[in-house]
């Protein structure tokens, strides 16, 4: 085993050592020719950006006085990228405040022009009404309107004229090939892990202690399950057995099934007795993104030299060398690949802001970001059959991807799937409604879910998929 972790270890540095010259030469820039003498400087370019025949920086977005999470969202989204885009800081307001000339209404509003009455699920709603500009929709799909508006300002050098029209009507999102990606990974979430996390109180008691959870501390609403498309993940390992994170992660980053415990590689060769003979190291996701010029990120509740996050970052035949882990980080760290790394410490509420600043961290590139988040915590709680911890952690999961559906709408060039890596402790409700771990936490070879937002992602639909089909559907997104 000592030939096989050498020679793994040889190989996974060289890779790393490969994959950074690929990089440093893809992003090699000639310098700027000197002018020539005697040519006149060209005319600034005129900018102009106009909504409806006025000028974009005129308007003032106003929300409700007290907004949901997806109106502040779709707000402080728009107001960035419009920022991002043009120059143009928009102003903002309550709608507590007096009316402006040129409004752009987010949500309910208590302006008479944005009131609807049963919004269609599903649709946005993007119409203009007295010199208002409404954008509208049930949860995230409010958002919808605002990528609308920022898809006509991508790509406008300098000049962009937006017109909106005065019909009220439901409208689909225009989902466009995806430049960004964001990949969720719920570590030990099943099928079973959202539905207790939603599950009213009457249904929601112990078989140890028949104690209900308190109703205000589950999720009204599993954001994902709104997703148009949802499907499920086969886990089982190279060997056809179940899982353990790091096979689990290596499938999801590279496309590969390999034996528990590899981190990105892969087994090339069997002895006599079936046993892995050798490792190669094959590519992932994350490097395929940086080596295409987006940006990259890994964030995680798991520490640093977790099996999951490292399915992403390193190689090597052995998820317990944290060691020579540590050490393949900081060879990515001193490289010029465009990683970051996120740690939520364990087990705090900080995911969700986590989250929006990787987000925030990426979002300045235009050739786009790819960013895998996982929650670890949801697994841990499964392994210790800790059912109140386990409704906290996937509620936080929760709350990270209704933000990335709300920014999904708003660049639809973006992509968001959620999954798992495995399923921890065969989570099962009775027929009574007694909830209950089947296999006293340990993982089990259960399918689990996949959903799924963004161009191209119907091929998870009403699907089962191997988990490996996940990560060739995100290398097929970096040849866009």
């Amino acid at each position: 085993m000592k030939k096989f972790a050498k020679k793994a270890t040889q190989t996974a540095a060289a890779l790393v050592a490969a994959v950074c010259v690929a990089f440093l030469f893809s992003c090699e820039k000639k310098a700027d020719p000197k002018p020539e003498q005697g040519i006149p400087e060209k005319e600034e370019a005129r900018t102009e950006y106009l909504l409806n025949g006025e000028d974009l920086s005129d308007y003032t977005i106003v929300i409700p006085n007290e907004p949901s999470d997806f109106e502040m969202w779709t707000c402080e989204i728009l107001k960035d990228k419009v920022y991002e885009l043009t120059g143009i800081e928009l102003k903002t307001a309550y709608d507590s405040e007096s009316q402006r000339e040129l409004e752009i209404l987010i949500g309910n509003t208590d302006r008479a022009e944005s009131r609807l009455d049963n919004m269609e699920k599903g649709k946005y709603y993007l119409y203009s009404k007295n010199g208002s500009i409404v954008l509208n929709g049930e949860d995230y799909f409010v958002a919808g309107g605002a990528g609308y508006i920022i898809s006509a300002l991508e790509g406008s050098d300098g000049t962009a004229s937006i017109s909106v029209e005065k019909e009220i009507k439901g409208r689909n999102i225009e989902w466009k090939p995806a430049r960004n990606v964001i990949l969720f990974i719920g570590d030990g979430m099943g099928k079973n892990h959202p539905v207790l996390a939603t599950a009213p109180t009457p249904s929601l008691q112990y078989s140890q202690n028949n104690v209900a959870f308190p109703e205000e501390e589950h999720c009204q609403i599993f954001w994902a399950d709104t997703f148009p498309y949802i499907g499920e993940a086969v886990t089982l390992n190279y060997y056809g057995s179940t899982t353990d994170s790091a096979a689990g992660a290596t499938a999801l980053a590279t496309g590969y099934k390999t034996a528990n415990g590899a981190l990105g590689m892969i087994p090339a060769d069997l002895d006599s007795d079936g046993n892995e003979d050798e490792f190669c190291s094959v590519q992932n996701v994350r490097e395929a993104a940086a080596l295409k010029g987006k940006s990259t990120a890994v964030l995680s509740t798991d520490k640093k030299t977790g099996a999951t996050p490292n399915g992403f970052l390193v190689h090597h035949t052995s998820r317990y060398d944290r060691d020579i882990i540590s050490q393949q980080q900081e060879a990515l760290d001193s490289s010029r690949l465009d990683y970051t790394y996120f740690w939520s410490r364990y087990d705090n509420d900080e995911f969700l802001i986590k989250v929006q600043k990787t987000i925030d961290k990426c979002n300045n590139n235009d050739e786009g970001f790819f960013i895998m988040a996982e929650e670890a915590m949801i697994d841990k709680y499964s392994e210790k059959t800790d059912f109140d911890n386990v409704i906290r952690t996937v509620k936080r999961l929760n709350s990270a991807v209704a933000y990335t559906a709300t920014y999904a709408a708003c660049c639809p060039d973006t992509v968001v799937i959620l999954t798992a890596d495995h399923e921890t402790g065969g989570l099962t409700q009775s027929d009574d409604g007694i909830w209950y771990w089947q296999s006293d936490g340990e993982h089990t070879p259960l399918n689990v879910p996949v959903y799924a937002i963004g161009h191209g992602c119907e091929i998870f639909g009403d699907a089962t998929v191997e988990n490996t089909d996940i990560a060739k559907f995100i290398f097929s997104l970096m040849e866009n």
